[in-house]
């Protein structure tokens, strides 16, 4: 039994399976090795699992998992549904997928199990990366790869940075990609996982196909067909069959393309892997059209459409339909295919128009792999700046001070604003005449210092293209006082204000002078003030006086009349048992508002000083 399972850790699939099938047939009718024989079935199912029959994988699993539940050995049926939803999932039943994760996941975070949540949250990520769901899959990543981290679990750490990878390849971030893949590849060797280092070979000659390394492709490519071949995996010559077979079309060899693209495809076919067969038969049908076989082409379109019509998620074929654009076109005339080809392309274009928007998303859920920069990065907080691809925008650029004062203001207005609208704020004494020249010039120069689609005009009002892949500190700021007020754990809560005080560099648009700018700066100046206060607070209430104090003195060098911080500062000495501080608080306290407002401290700021005293 041992052995089967190292068989399988070193990806010798045929070998664990037959030493699974005697294990089997030894304990079959022996009532004492009940458990044995239950870890045999599981041993079974995942080598058919990582053969590619996932039909019978499946059955051998539930058979596995009812023998545990018999037994009462819950942390082995746990396991086992980790195990079955990968093999759920593999099959396309995403809803059994989901289930089988989730509840294994209660148990491993009931039993505190750092590297079997490491394990469930990374196949939770797989399962939404391909229903399209790339925030909820990076926050499961982030999560596990700090829960594998803390487990000490090299393997897993590696598939969960392979996973980031596959996430950012989709949005186009490739650099970011082979960070994570590198990462990932640097652990693998380190426990000599050739799974994991098959799979990251057929991942990185992706990118280099993608960027026209072809060579660096190929190279990549050898590599993984020698683990393949070692490991005698099926599955795995499917998968680098396909790769080559993508390699061959990219470089306009499109009959060597069709036989290894029809190879892999048959194969994920035969054996139920119906995500990874719709894929493959979708490039087969590129490469078919290609080497000019239009009906086989149709076909093969069709054949992928019919897989994927029965996945609970049309996304499976949208990433890899970027690559089949002119063959989706084409069979948009089609009887059969027709509809069904037009249907894809909407999702492609419209996936295509979301990219900036979920990189901007996905880039706030995984920070450990850091991600591509935004192409707009726009502070307002301390100074104006804007960045275009990492570039500051300057002077010269905007042209005019004006230019850049509507791109903020119109950032500080969501819903948009009305030519009138701005011209109210900007040029209230201007003739109709002289508003149409003065906005016209304004906003051509605040296009031609950014782009054209930054402001977008709809509906009669001009308004900000929050669709970009962009960063603004005052969103970022306020998110994170959202993230803090809605935070049930004191730790959490206190680190979201922190972060939010760290992003307040100062004042909203100092530069800025008028009254549109006004009531954001207050709104803003306010909510950095209560931020420090009650982070201070949340200090003190943890036993944290000095850090406490620390807060206190820098509100009180922006204000020196703020009496709340005054008292958070005269209970964090009394919490030290500094009597005589308390004093020279309260002092303090009382001279400034003498000097600044003429006027004693409050009877709340009296009362506490009395209390604190005796």
């Amino acid at each position: 039994m041992r052995r089967t399972v190292a068989h399988r850790f070193l990806a010798n699939y045929q070998a664990s399976l037959a030493d699974a099938n005697e294990v089997l047939a030894l304990t079959e009718h022996d009532e004492r090795l009940r458990a044995v024989h239950a870890e045999a079935l599981r041993a079974r199912g995942m080598s058919l699992y990582q053969l590619g029959q996932l039909s019978e994988a499946i059955d051998w699993l539930t058979r596995s998992l009812a023998a545990y539940n018999t037994l009462g050995e819950a942390q082995n049926a746990a396991m086992l549904l980790m195990e079955l939803g990968m093999a759920y999932r593999a099959a396309g039943d995403y809803p059994s997928a989901e289930a089988a994760y989730q509840k294994a996941l209660r148990h491993w975070r009931a039993e505190r199990n750092l590297a079997w949540q490491a394990n469930l949250l990374n196949n939770l990520a797989v399962l939404h990366h391909m229903e399209g769901n790339y925030e909820q899959a990076g926050a499961f990543l982030e999560e596990g790869l700090e829960c594998a981290r803390q487990s000490g679990y090299g393997r897993l750490e590696a598939f969960i940075l392979a996973s980031i990878g596959d996430l950012y390849i989709d949005l186009d971030a490739f650099e970011s990609a082979l960070m994570a893949y590198r990462q990932a590849r640097e652990t693998a060797r380190r426990i000599d996982d050739r799974f994991v280092l098959f799979y990251l070979d057929l991942a990185e000659a992706a990118i280099a196909r993608l960027k026209g390394d072809q060579a660096g492709a190929h190279d990549l490519l050898e590599s993984a067909a020698r683990l393949a071949e070692a490991s005698g995996s099926r599955v795995e010559r499917a998968l680098h069959q396909l790769g080559v077979g993508r390699l061959a079309l990219g470089q306009g060899q499109a009959r060597a393309a069709v036989a290894h693209l029809a190879e892999a495809s048959q194969h994920f076919d035969r054996g139920g892997q119906q995500v990874e067969a719709a894929r493959a038969y979708l490039s087969l049908a590129v490469a078919c059209q290609a080497s000019g076989e239009e009906r086989a082409a149709l076909d093969h379109l069709g054949r992928a459409f019919q897989l994927a019509s029965a996945l609970e998620s049309h996304h499976i074929l949208v990433v890899a339909g970027r690559e089949a654009r002119e063959l989706l076109e084409a069979a948009q005339g089609d009887p059969a295919v027709g509809l069904q080809a037009n249907r894809l392309l909407g999702h492609v274009t419209q996936f295509e128009q979301s990219i900036p928007s979920l990189r901007r998303r996905l880039r706030r859920k995984v920070v450990t792999v850091s991600f591509v920069p935004p192409k707009l990065t726009i502070q307002a907080l301390g100074r104006a700046r804007v960045l275009v691809d990492g570039r500051a925008v300057t002077g010269t650029d905007w042209q005019a001070q004006g230019a850049c004062d509507l791109f903020f203001c119109l950032l500080g207005h969501p819903d948009g604003l009305t030519k009138e609208a701005v011209g109210a704020i900007f040029w209230p004494d201007a003739s109709p005449a002289q508003l149409r020249l003065k906005f016209k010039n304004t906003i051509y120069r605040l296009r031609h210092a950014l782009e054209q689609d930054v402001i977008l005009f709809e509906g009669e009002r001009y308004r900000f293209n929050q669709a970009l892949d962009y960063e603004y500190d005052v969103e970022t700021f306020t998110r994170r006082l959202a993230q803090a007020a809605a935070a049930r754990d004191p730790r959490e809560r206190l680190a979201a204000y922190q972060a939010a005080i760290r992003l307040y560099k100062g004042a909203y648009l100092p530069q800025a002078d008028g009254t549109w700018v006004w009531p954001e700066r207050e709104r803003l100046r306010q909510a950095h003030e209560d931020a420090i206060l009650k982070a201070a607070r949340l200090h003190l209430e943890a036993g944290e006086s000095r850090a406490a104090l620390d807060y206190c003195r820098r509100i009180l060098t922006e204000d020196p009349c703020l009496e709340e911080a005054h008292r958070l500062a005269m209970r964090a000495y009394a919490a030290m048992g500094d009597r005589a501080a308390v004093a020279r608080q309260f002092e303090r306290c009382r001279q400034a508002l003498r000097d600044e407002v003429g006027a004693p401290p409050s009877p709340q700021t009296e009362e506490l000083y009395t209390i604190l005293m005796h």
